[in-house]
C-alpha cells in the first residue's frame, strides 16, 4: 500500500486513490476558476487553505492534511491524461 493510499484511509476516505483525485479536481475546477494549476493555487497561502477546507467540508474528512489535499491535485495534473481514460 502506497503511503499516499494510507494517509487517506488513516484519515476515513474509503474510496480509491484515482477517485480521490477526480473529486479533488471537480471541486478546484468548479470553485476555483481564477486558478488554472495547483501550482498558481499553491502560490496564494489563504485560497489555497479555503481549498483544503472546502475538500475536508465536502469529503466530511476532517483530518485530512493540506499537503494530501495539494498533493492529489499535482497528482492530477500529472497524471491527467491517464485519470481521464479510466473515468
Amino acid at each position: 500500500m502506497t503511503n499516499f493510499k494510507h494517509r487517506l484511509q488513516a484519515a476515513g476516505y474509503t474510496g480509491e486513490i484515482d477517485q480521490f483525485y477526480q473529486e479533488v479536481n471537480e471541486l478546484f475546477a468548479a470553485h476555483f476558476t481564477n486558478f488554472q494549476t495547483d501550482e498558481q493555487l499553491k502560490r496564494h497561502p489563504r485560497e489555497a487553505l479555503r481549498f483544503c477546507d472546502m475538500v475536508r467540508a465536502h469529503l466530511n474528512l476532517p483530518a485530512l492534511t493540506d499537503d494530501v489535499i495539494l498533493g492529489a491535485q499535482e497528482n492530477y495534473r500529472k497524471n491527467r491524461k491517464r485519470l481521464t481514460e479510466t473515468a
